[in-house]
């Protein structure tokens, strides 16, 4: 099953995909209430166009990310003081988006030895709190983390291609570090 979305969709409340299937994203999602979420449980997310998931303080939480062409399609997350919860894969080691960029959170976490991360670039440009990674994470190009703490857990392994710069009071780093090209 496949649900296309093609237009952006905005409630005044929750946003919640809870079904089995995938969904090919090509437009925004907004969540417009106050403290509202973007919530997509057990269904994987195909990027056809750049998009943004933007909640008003609300959480956004999303199982597996990818797109069908590889090194295309930027995910842009705001959630405002909400914290953002991936706890699937965000494309893959053939086939990695173009870009993920979270511009504001509270917490932000690759959750769980599934999550692994492979973009061309990954920005997180404001959390204010923890920026966790459980899995894997190879970014073809620039790594760019500012948040108060950055947490990197046993048994991850981070690889780039890029610069890397870290903004924040504590750097936990329990994990390989890799930069190629520099």
């Amino acid at each position: 099953d496949v649900s296309v979305i093609g237009a952006k969709l905005t409630s005044g409340g929750n946003l919640v995909f809870d079904g089995v299937g995938r969904i090919d994203l090509g437009a925004d999602l907004e969540a417009t209430g106050s403290g509202s979420a973007v919530d997509v449980v057990g269904s994987v997310v195909r990027l056809t166009s750049d998009v943004s998931i933007t909640t008003n303080d609300g959480n956004i939480s999303l199982d597996e990310v990818i797109t069908g062409t590889a090194d295309d399609h930027v995910l842009t997350l705001v959630a405002g003081v909400g914290n953002v919860v991936i706890d699937d894969n965000v494309g893959s080691d053939t086939v990695e988006l173009a870009g993920l960029v979270v511009t504001s959170a509270t917490d932000v976490s690759f959750s769980g030895v599934a999550a692994t991360v492979d973009v061309d670039a990954l920005e997180v440009t404001s959390a204010a709190g923890d920026v966790q990674f459980d899995g894997v994470v190879a970014v073809d190009g620039n790594v760019d983390l500012n948040a108060l703490t950055v947490t990197v857990s046993s048994g991850a392994t981070v690889t780039a291609s890029g610069a890397i710069s870290i903004y924040a009071n504590d750097v936990d780093f329990l994990a390989v570090l890799e930069v190629l090209g520099h």
